[in-house]
């Protein structure tokens, strides 16, 4: 009757909700209905930052979730706090909605201003199969936030017993002090609380067990230093070697000395596709011949691992949308990844969730210079030849600037490939040297490519390979056969090329 009456469905009140707003918030789906056919904005924000999608997801309701995920409301918007719909899910035990927002895409692992990711709420309102979701989609149960508390320390404050009984049992660290120094132990409200035995067991046999058997240390919460949309972990179990930071965390290559990449607009062949470049009519997909991509962003059955060819991403000279479909390395790494202590092979990457065939993981990303350039550094070890044979040929090298690329070693089965990908130029002698996996990696996994033979020819009377696959052609034991071959080879191919003259 208001609206019929001339009362505008756009009018906020104090707090700059909209009626909209208040609908929502009051879970009055038959409202809510009405008022967007009226023509209420489903866009609007409150002071707070919070929208519908924030609202209908505190309230707890799954009908008016869908309603706003429908008209394509950002799924991991952040209010002033930080939160996003799926926080006020879980802090309000929203189970259903919880897992409706994990099946569209919303990220645990986004932190608040405070620095809690959603598994920092689900410890603190205490529910267990929201806390279960968030540590089977590999959130940290070690992350900390801006006060040092671990998940744990928040769930022992809580006296949420079933959430620490589940935490301990997903490898959560007890013996971690926040920056007040206090461990979960001491975050009970005292010795009578459910949790405080529990964790006074747990802790105890720790400092016995710590004499006899390593534990793996959280040297440093985030390598890239907040520069990668995930924090990317770093820990030791091995030794007592610290965090390595003997060079600049870049997330894009760089050059030191001038090279000659040709950056500009005008020389990108663009496309101006409506249909999010899925036809066959997107100049840039054709110049890859097709796009490689399907709608996971993950490339496509019919890709060819073993010689793959070159992509060509759309970019900023295009007219299509930011979320067309071919737009995948641009985005940077989305798997969330861990730097550890591996036995033998020093620093090692691993996978924290499982990861699908065909996935990006994440660019090789170094220094460009020319391979002559390079003839002349001491230390080649982080040199990724650019595979380009016309005129002068570069590299990238990673010694003094990289990403968590550098540390990813070699495996003569290797679970990642890579592949030659161009987003802001086309230039190419310049390609992006995008990871994808060849196969599907199981979380903790450690992820590796082959460095090929030629590095092995090169580096074996230094070190041999470790990776242990019964496949190896490197290790300390196989090596000399495999030398013996490669030179056979060699001999073979120069006395032909020999005979032709």
């Amino acid at each position: 009757m208001l609206v019929q009456a001339g009362l505008s469905v756009h009018q906020s009140d104090d707090q700059l909700y909209t009626p909209l707003m208040r609908a929502v918030d009051a879970g009055a789906s038959n409202v809510v209905e009405y008022l967007l056919k009226a023509g209420a904005d489903p866009h609007a924000k409150g002071e707070d930052g919070m929208s519908c999608l924030h609202l209908a997801a505190r309230c707890g309701s799954l009908e008016l979730c869908q309603v706003f995920l429908d008209a394509e409301l950002p799924i991991n918007d952040q209010d002033e706090g930080g939160w996003t719909p799926l926080v006020w899910a879980t802090e309000h035990r929203r189970v259903n909605v919880v897992r409706l927002l994990l099946s569209k895409g919303a990220d645990p692992n986004l932190r608040d201003t405070e620095e809690n990711t959603a598994l920092h709420w689900s410890a603190f309102s205490g529910n267990v199969e929201i806390s279960w979701m968030y540590l089977e989609r590999g959130c940290d149960p070690n992350a900390s936030n801006e006060r040092g508390d671990t998940p744990l320390h928040v769930a022992a404050r809580q006296d949420n017993f079933d959430v620490v009984v589940l935490l301990l049992n997903h490898k959560a660290r007890c013996d971690t002090p926040n920056k007040l120094g206090d461990t979960p132990l001491k975050c009970c409200k005292d010795d009578k609380a459910t949790s405080y035995t529990l964790l006074s067991i747990n802790q105890t046999l720790g400092q016995l067990l710590k004499s006899k058997l390593r534990v793996e240390r959280v040297l440093h919460r985030d390598i890239s230093r907040g520069k990668e949309p995930h924090p990317i972990s770093c820990v030791n179990g091995v030794d007592d070697d610290p965090a390595p930071s003997d060079f600049l965390y870049l997330v894009e290559n760089c050059q030191t000395a001038p090279v000659p990449l040709d950056r500009s607009i005008t020389a990108l062949q663009s496309c101006k596709c409506q249909d999010k470049c899925v036809s066959q009519s997107c100049v840039c997909s054709n110049i890859s011949y097709q796009c490689w991509y399907d709608e996971e962003g993950c490339l496509v059955p019919e890709f060819n691992l073993l010689d793959p060819p070159m992509l060509f991403e759309c970019s900023r000279a295009c007219l299509c949308w930011n979320d067309c479909r071919n737009r995948v390395v641009q985005k940077g790494i989305t798997c969330h990844l861990q730097l550890f202590r591996t036995q033998g092979k020093g620093w090692g990457v691993r996978t924290l969730q499982d990861i699908p065939q065909g996935a990006f993981v994440c660019e090789y990303v170094g220094e460009m210079l020319s391979d002559s350039e390079a003839d002349k550094r001491e230390d080649d070890s982080y040199l990724f030849d650019l595979e380009n044979r016309d005129g002068e040929t570069y590299c990238l090298d990673a010694r003094h600037y990289g990403n968590v690329s550098r540390f990813v070693n070699h495996l003569c089965e290797p679970n990642l490939v890579p592949v030659r990908v161009f987003v802001d130029h086309q230039d190419l002698r310049f390609p992006r040297m995008a990871f994808f996996s060849s196969r599907p990696i199981a979380r903790n996994e450690e992820l590796g490519f082959d460095y090929g033979e030629k590095f092995w020819m090169i580096k074996y009377k230094m070190f041999t390979c470790e990776c242990g696959s019964p496949k190896c052609k490197y290790s300390k034991e196989r090596i000399g056969e495999t030398l013996l071959n490669y030179r056979r080879r060699e001999e073979a191919a120069a006395a032909q090329a020999g005979g032709t003259h």
